[in-house]
């Protein structure tokens, strides 16, 4: 019950600092902090300790107002739908974890599967910081420049396809973590 509660808290927190610092170093933050929290529920011996990694673990369910404000501004008003729709698609890592969870489970324990689905989350946070780009928004910000129209056919002229999905495969491990360790509200 308490990570849904953090998730839903911090949300308000993680979008103010995806507009102030960028979807891409708060996502790979937020990624990394859910690995550490989850990682450490395997590890959790007493009922503070194991309240303090579920309140971590409920960062996860944070990532999804990062995710929207991120993949947003890489589109114009009239394709954010369909590409919202698509970041949308990466819950079904929560449908990957109900399938694979049991059999890591069956084979090397309940700490298992949160070591493992920590170490998935971590290496995904590193592949999300080298394949993907500060946004748009973010990168005019930084440059100093104001218009915008050149800007985005600046962008439109450099693909983001590796970086898109990279964020997809993301999401993806982030749901599934939300989903084992008790984060179903999104």
């Amino acid at each position: 019950m308490i990570t849904p509660f953090t998730g839903s808290l911090v949300r308000l927190v993680l979008g103010i600092w995806t507009g102030r610092y960028g979807g891409r170093v708060v996502f790979t933050f937020t990624v990394l902090a859910a690995a550490a929290a989850t990682f450490l529920l395997a590890h959790a011996a007493t009922y503070a300790q194991m309240l303090f990694a579920a309140l971590g673990v409920g960062l996860a369910g944070g990532s999804f107002a990062v995710g929207v404000a991120y993949v947003s501004r890489f589109f114009p008003a009239e394709r954010q739908g369909t590409a919202l729709g698509i970041f949308g698609a990466g819950n079904v890592g929560a449908a990957v974890t109900n399938f694979l969870a049991p059999f890591v489970l069956l084979a090397w324990g309940w700490q298992a599967v949160a070591q493992v689905w920590a170490g998935a989350l971590a290496v995904m946070a590193v592949v999300f910081w080298f394949c993907a780009s500060d946004d748009p928004a973010f990168r005019l910000r930084q440059s100093g420049r104001t218009d915008q129209k050149s800007f985005w056919l600046e962008l439109a002229a450099k693909r983001q396809t590796c970086r898109f999905f990279s964020f997809i495969i993301s999401s993806s491990l982030v749901a599934s973590s939300r989903s084992r360790f008790g984060c179903h509200a999104i």
